[in-house]
């Protein structure tokens, strides 16, 4: 089928097929492909872009990021998936939020993928908790 016309359909099916091609090409060189967000296009110009991110197999860009801006708040590297315990529930730590600066803190609910943001003084009970032990 040729695309005549960059409309809503032809859009996704561009994305769609690139997806597929990226990620054949990804497999075979180590590579996981995502899309990073929804796509645009502009039926005048021709146009699709869209957003895809690149991940290296075997990393976790959440405990990257979290591994680069712990120092921030006392924490370290090792803090990455620490369980703490917030209002009677249990958590773990999945990352880190430096551009909110009242709740940097990225907890997941143990036994549900639910991500919740905490404060700094969540952070420094967990800080004492560590140091103490």
């Amino acid at each position: 089928m040729t695309i005549k016309k960059i409309d809503r359909v032809a859009c996704q099916r561009i994305v769609k097929e690139s997806l597929a091609q990226l990620t054949t090409y990804c497999e075979d060189n180590g590579l996981t492909v995502e899309q990073d967000s929804g796509a645009s296009y502009d039926p005048d110009g021709g146009t699709v872009t869209f957003k895809i991110k690149f991940v290296l197999e075997g990393r976790n860009p959440a405990q990257d990021e979290f591994n680069k801006y712990a120092f921030r708040y006392g924490l370290v590297e090792g803090d990455f998936g620490v369980e703490f315990t917030n209002g009677g529930k249990r958590f773990e730590i999945c990352g880190l939020s430096p551009r909110s600066p009242k709740r940097p803190l990225l907890g997941k609910a143990v036994g549900t993928e639910d991500v919740y943001k905490f404060t700094r003084e969540v952070i420094n009970k967990i800080v004492e908790k560590r140091d103490a032990a």
